[in-house]
């Protein structure tokens, strides 16, 4: 089960259509998106964020499972997908958290720096860029089993609304 039918979804083979928390949004026909390492910072350093809300939309649905709408076990689905989702999550942003602590202080203030920035490197002077871009191509260098990390890492890009992104 894809991680945002957590969310309310409704599947149709030719469009999908995603009301996440009442707000309904139309995503044209899903595609794959590449989960670039600036989406992985910005996980990684919100990630208490996503937390709150995964934990409210768990919540949300055991509330809706007592007000009567669909049958218990639709909600008990809803319910055991986040959790899942949250275990997938919880394991990367461990592995991240081992490969961002191997760095220096001052990398990972520049990594949490990227990842708060809107546009990236093009805004930024040529001299700051440069580095930037050196801790990224580091920080990328030693997440490189971030593969065992497939499923999360795809949540992560389809989360990307919900981390500011």
């Amino acid at each position: 089960m894809h991680f945002l039918s957590a969310f309310s979804l409704y599947n149709s083979s030719v469009n999908k259509r995603l009301y996440l928390f009442k707000c309904s949004f139309t995503a044209v026909r899903q595609r794959r998106q590449t989960v670039t390492s600036k989406k992985l910072l910005r996980f990684y350093f919100r990630a208490e964020r996503l937390n709150v809300v995964l934990d409210g939309a768990a919540m949300r649905a055991a509330l809706a499972s007592a007000s009567g709408g669909y049958a218990g076990e639709h909600y008990a689905d809803r319910i055991i997908t986040i959790i899942d989702a949250k275990r997938k999550l919880s394991s990367l942003w461990a592995y991240l958290n081992e490969v961002i602590s191997s760095l220096s202080d001052g990398d990972r203030r520049v990594l949490a720096y990227y990842a708060q920035l809107r546009g990236g490197y093009s805004a930024l002077p040529a001299a700051q860029a440069k580095a930037v871009r050196r801790v990224v191509v580091k920080f990328v260098r030693r997440a490189r089993y971030l593969g065992r990390h497939k499923q999360a890492v795809e949540l992560v890009g389809s989360m990307s609304a919900l981390l500011g992104g």
